[in-house]
């Protein structure tokens, strides 16, 4: 049981991740009965990419642990330009390969991401 004048999770909601799952979801959902088999791949693919995209974005601040300035900098932005290739590299190789639908992808990653900063936005307004 939680102290009193503690925040807890069951009080804040649903958090990012749950809520980029249960987009994903509705976008598979969608996807499956206009496109096929191949959309929800693509959804669930974007779930995925985006959930991969911003949950690795967390690392450094975590392994920095405190305020960010000089080469931390530095390093936050790499890991930024790299965690943008490899998202872009998946994507490329995937649809090359033929496995996903470009449009059910694309609106997929555009829903899962607005879902992600949406959660991340509620979590932050209701703990304060």
């Amino acid at each position: 049981m939680a102290e009193p004048g503690t925040i807890t999770s069951r009080r804040l909601g649903p958090g990012p991740v749950a809520l980029t799952l249960l987009a994903g979801a509705v976008c598979a959902v969608v996807a499956v009965t206009l496109v096929g088999g191949r959309g929800a791949l693509s959804a669930a693919l974007a779930a995925v990419l985006v959930l991969g995209f911003f949950r690795s974005g967390r690392l450094p601040l975590v392994l920095a642990g405190g305020p960010v300035g000089g080469l931390a900098v530095v390093v936050l932005l790499t890991n930024y330009v790299l965690r943008l290739a490899l998202a872009l590299l998946v994507l490329v190789a995937a649809v090359e390969a033929g496995w996903v639908d470009r449009r059910a992808l694309g609106i997929s990653v555009i829903v899962c991401g607005l879902a992600y900063v949406n959660g991340a936005v509620l979590r932050l307004v209701r703990a304060r």
